[in-house]
């Protein structure tokens, strides 16, 4: 780095990235899981379908992170009703199938 200023940009950058990667990898922990759950409580079909919403969310995220922190917005809005959808779901297929 010729610059002082361009170090401190990388590492900027470099901070961005590593926070946008924990931030998937924790809602990575969450979805996984309740998409196991909901295709067997409910239907894997319905899962498949929902479930594609969460990577598409996270992709936009990582992209608007990527450009300005204040982009991101989208890609959470866009990410977490699939998982709320499975939590859910999961909790209400299983009591329907236990009464």
């Amino acid at each position: 780095y010729g610059d002082h200023r361009d170090l401190h940009l990388s590492l900027r950058r470099q901070r961005q990235m590593c926070i946008r990667d924990r931030n998937t990898l924790e809602h990575l922990v969450i979805f996984l899981p309740s998409l196991w759950l909901f295709s067997f409580a409910v239907d894997p079909i319905w899962a498949s379908i929902i479930g594609i919403l969460w990577p598409i969310g996270r992709l936009i995220y990582a992209y608007g992170y990527y450009q300005k922190a204040e982009k991101r917005v989208l890609g959470l809005y866009i990410s977490f009703p699939p998982i709320y959808v499975f939590v859910l779901g999961s909790l209400i297929g299983f009591l329907i199938q236990v009464f």
